[in-house]
């Protein structure tokens, strides 16, 4: 063997040697005390795509356009979003997602930047005209969704929203929950509006309506319920302090107090109509689990509005659950800042 093929032989052992070295460096470790560890990378979702409008013409009763309407858009649920917010919620309505436009010659209009399965209300307002609210959801195979909107003849009411302490409410939403003729006791159509800078605010209503009930959703100052307010001259709304409810139930001695369940659902009161109100119905469910003391307190209640307080017993019977009544009262309006008390007794 030359000694030229000796030193290759050679180099080439060496360099076996120093792979096998590094594989077994790289290998992983093994034993009963070993966890794998996997990555597994995060998929981002993609962002919607925000091709879908809503489009329409505004006219009167004859049929004539509309010029200079006001078409506001609010988004109540995205197309991301698991489920519709609740309507008794700062989340339902929110200023910061209000898209706003005017009506052109023709009385058409349209409003863009929504996706797929997005839901919008919306509410058309024009001077001399009852505003009109629609609802619409992006769901159909058309980027365009059409509401067109016949308005009628109807009276502005005017009104500002302050603070608790005075200053103006200037980024909140005007909800109309009930609009009502006293004679008939018929309802009235109802819709939506902003406030200004300053708190101020115009609703158009029906002619004929002498009572509303509604509520300001303010993203700094929460919800607020103003009920059965007379419709003429000036409304000054001012969202004062809200109310608490909180007592101890008196039971037998023995009883587990500690599985009993407090729950109160508030409501805004119903006017006296002969037809029922359709819709989403604003609520405000509240549960509370009782301390060993079977003491409980329920905060930030809204005033105005119909509480129906009950004492829960959760019963499980074979397969069924269910929540068996040992006691409930009602709360017809509590005051701004009172401290309602119920001390309800329950059977063993």
């Amino acid at each position: 063997m030359t000694r030229i093929a000796q030193v290759l032989i050679i180099t080439a052992v060496n360099l076996a040697v120093i792979s096998c070295a590094r594989s077994t460096k790289a290998l992983p470790e093994t034993g009963p005390n070993y966890q794998a560890t996997t990555t597994v990378p995060e998929i981002q979702p993609s962002p919607p795509t925000l091709n879908r409008s809503v489009v329409g013409r505004v006219t009167d009763e004859a049929q004539n356009p509309i010029a200079g309407a006001r078409v506001l858009a609010v988004l109540t649920k995205e197309e991301t979003a698991p489920f519709r917010s609740d309507r008794l919620s700062v989340n339902y309505m929110q200023r910061s997602r209000v898209t706003e436009t005017v009506t052109t010659a023709d009385g058409s209009y349209a409003i863009n930047g929504f996706a797929h399965k997005d839901e919008i209300e919306l509410s058309i307002q024009a001077k001399g005209f009852a505003d009109n609210r629609r609802s619409a959801r992006l769901d159909s195979g058309y980027e365009k969704t059409v509401r067109d909107v016949v308005l009628t003849p109807g009276l502005k009411l005017q009104g500002r929203v302050t603070a608790p302490d005075g200053s103006p409410v200037n980024d909140a939403i005007i909800d109309v929950d009930y609009a009502w003729m006293a004679k008939g006791h018929r309802q009235l159509p109802w819709a939506y509006t902003l406030t200004d800078d300053d708190g101020r605010f115009l609703l158009g209503i029906d002619r004929e309506t002498d009572w509303i009930s509604l509520h300001v959703i303010s993203e700094r100052n929460g919800l607020y319920f103003f009920i059965k307010q007379e419709a003429k001259g000036e409304m000054l709304l001012k969202m004062e302090e809200r109310a608490s409810l909180s007592g101890k139930v008196v039971a037998p001695p023995g009883t587990a107090l500690d599985d009993l369940v407090i729950f109160v659902d508030g409501e805004v009161p119903e006017p006296p109509m002969y037809a029922p109100r359709t819709g989403l119905r604003a609520s405000d469910p509240r549960f509370i689990t009782l301390d060993s003391d079977g003491h409980f307190e329920f905060t930030e209640l809204y005033p105005g509005l119909k509480y129906r307080a009950n004492v829960l017993r959760p019963v499980v019977e074979k397969t069924r659950r269910f929540d068996k009544l040992l006691a409930e009262d009602v709360y017809h309006a509590l005051k701004p800042e009172s401290k309602g008390e119920w001390n309800p007794s329950v059977p063993e």
